[in-house]
């Protein structure tokens, strides 16, 4: 069940690549996501191509938020099943790394006070970090 929820995950993720990333890139992520359900340094490898790639790419929106939610999520719960985590960390996860998209749209309702801001580069630099942030508390 576990297995079946990262993959679940993986899918919607590569879902919501599909229209923002070209072909080679698309293609490129996906062929590294998917061992990573079997090889978990893999996982981490295709969530750094995946913010490169939407870094690179600048699609301005809320959903290349979403698609690194997802790809946090998926790389995330493919190392709590491996470790057999029970269901509350799945949902501290999900619930953490989510937090990140009311907070777009406040960075999005602020930005227009503020000088120019890339909404979309601070709220993955704010999701990033409260990732980090859990990891080193949960780890701790």
């Amino acid at each position: 069940m576990r297995r079946l929820f990262s993959a679940l995950t993986l899918a919607l993720t590569l879902l919501l690549l599909y229209p923002l990333l070209p072909g080679w890139a698309f293609l490129l992520s996906g062929v590294l996501a998917g061992p990573a359900l079997l090889y978990e340094p893999l996982g981490y490898l295709f969530l750094a191509l995946l913010g490169f790639l939407l870094a690179y790419y600048r699609p301005s929106s809320v959903y290349p938020l979403l698609a690194l939610s997802f790809g946090i999520i998926y790389v995330e719960s493919v190392h709590l099943a491996d470790r057999k985590a029970p269901l509350i960390h799945y949902i501290v996860l999900f619930t953490s790394v989510f937090l990140a998209v009311p907070l777009y749209y406040l960075l999005l309702f602020a930005s227009s006070f503020l000088p120019s801001l890339n909404n979309t580069a601070v709220a993955g630099l704010l999701l990033v970090s409260v990732y980090v942030l859990l990891y080193a508390v949960l780890k701790g």
